[in-house]
C-alpha cells in the first residue's frame, strides 16, 4: 500500500528548505556569499537526489509468502521469518492510535515521515521491538513472534486475506 500524500509532502518540503536559507544568506551578505555556486546547485541536486529515491523506495513495500517464511521489504529494509516464529493466534488487525501498546514511539533505525513508518523501532513498552512497514494505521496487521517481544506491523491493502494466509501457511 503507497504512503498517503503527506509522506510526500514532508520529503518535498524538505528538499526545498534550504533555497529560502540560500537565499537569507545572500540577501544579507550579498550574492557574492554564495560563491561559487557550483555549491548550490550540487546541494540542490543532491536533495532533489535524495528526495526521488526516498519517494522510489518508499513505493517499493513487498510482503512475499514463500518457501514456509515471510518476507517484508521496504525502502531498504528487509525482515525475513519462519512462519512458525510467528504467533498467528494473537495476531490481529488494528487501528493504530498513539495510545495503543503497539504505536511505534522510538525509531531506532528506519524513516518516519507523516504518512509513513519503515524500519526498526520500539514500542510504547520499551522493550517491544516492531519492524514497521506502515503507511495507514487505520489497518494494520500486527504479527506478533514467538517468545519475544518483537512483532512485524505491516500496512497492507487486505490484512485479513495476508493473515489467512499466514495461518494456512
Amino acid at each position: 500500500m503507497p504512503p498517503r500524500k503527506s509522506a510526500f509532502v514532508t520529503l518535498a518540503v524538505l528538499a526545498l528548505l534550504p533555497l529560502p536559507v540560500f537565499a537569507a544568506i545572500a540577501a544579507v551578505q550579498g550574492v557574492g556569499a554564495l560563491q561559487p555556486a557550483w555549491i548550490f546547485v550540487v546541494i540542490s541536486a543532491g536533495l532533489v537526489a535524495f528526495v526521488a529515491v526516498m519517494s522510489w523506495s518508499l513505493r517499493r513495500m513487498r510482503v512475499r509468502l514463500a518457501d514456509g517464511r515471510i518476507t517484508v521489504r521496504a525502502s531498504g529494509y528487509r525482515r525475513r521469518l519462519a512462519l512458525s516464529a510467528l504467533d498467528l493466534d494473537a495476531a490481529r488487525i488494528l487501528a493504530l492510535d498513539p495510545s495503543s501498546e503497539w504505536w511505534p514511539r522510538l525509531r531506532m533505525n528506519g524513516i518516519g515521515l507523516p504518512g509513513a513508518a519503515v524500519g526498526h523501532f520500539r514500542a510504547s513498552r520499551w522493550h517491544r521491538k516492531l519492524f514497521c512497514a506502515l503507511t495507514d494505521r487505520s489497518r494494520v496487521l500486527v504479527l506478533p513472534e514467538r517468545g519475544a517481544d518483537r512483532a512485524l506491523l505491516l500496512s497492507v491493502e487486505k490484512p485479513q486475506a495476508l493473515l489467512e494466509a499466514l495461518r494456512r501457511g
